[in-house]
């Protein structure tokens, strides 16, 4: 009995993974508004009725992508935490490599349009593993401080509010021109929040 319903499980999750990488890849290519979920159906050979059992609407399909990337991402940042060989900048700077990797080059216009058109939506998005990352990322300026690498005069809780959000923000915004690579945006939000934007002489 709990072979079948584990199984059932494994296929019914199998499903929804294959659904949202397929929605990723149509948003990407045509954007959010020209993206029908008859269009999701039929390009990966399902039936409407199928498709809305997992998902009730776009905005629902949408919002649970955004929540498991973010929990994708929280998940590895802990387990990269948890590392005792890398270095605490090094750490760091994976933060910023799991968010690329999950917000490719493209995503911020989806964002941007869906922002646009369905304000109330984007709000709505869940970025589910926001609190994990933080607390992991006061773990991290904590060890920091206590190898001497980061100053103690500063305040641990800003400097991770302002690592989280600068990195979640600019990954998702409609701001930056769309050739601007990923990992020239990362090194400036690096540059700027390790050594700041005042000439050193």
């Amino acid at each position: 009995m709990y072979e079948i319903l584990n199984k059932d499980i494994s296929v019914k999750n199998g499903t929804r993974a294959k659904i949202l990488k397929r929605a990723e890849e149509l948003f990407l290519e045509n954007g959010y508004s020209k993206t029908r979920m008859e269009e999701i159906a039929r390009t990966l050979r399902m039936s409407r009725k199928t498709l809305y059992k997992h998902f009730e609407n776009k905005g629902h399909l949408f919002s649970e992508m955004i929540r498991e990337k973010d929990v994708r991402i929280a998940d590895k940042v802990e387990e990269s935490v948890r590392d005792g060989t890398s270095d605490v900048l090094e750490k760091i700077r994976t933060i910023g490599e799991f968010k690329s990797r999950e917000f490719p080059p493209g995503f911020s216009r989806v964002c941007s349009e869906i922002n646009l058109r369905e304000p109330e939506l984007f709000r709505a998005i869940p970025f589910a593993g926001t609190g994990r990352i933080y607390e992991r990322i006061l773990e991290l300026f904590a060890e920091g401080i206590e190898n001497g690498r980061f100053r103690s005069d500063i305040d641990p809780r800003i400097f991770a509010s302002l690592l989280d959000r600068s990195l979640e923000a600019v990954l998702v915004s409609s701001e930056l021109p769309l050739e601007t690579p990923n990992e020239a945006v990362l090194e400036t939000i690096y540059g700027i929040l390790f050594y700041g934007i005042m000439n050193r002489s």
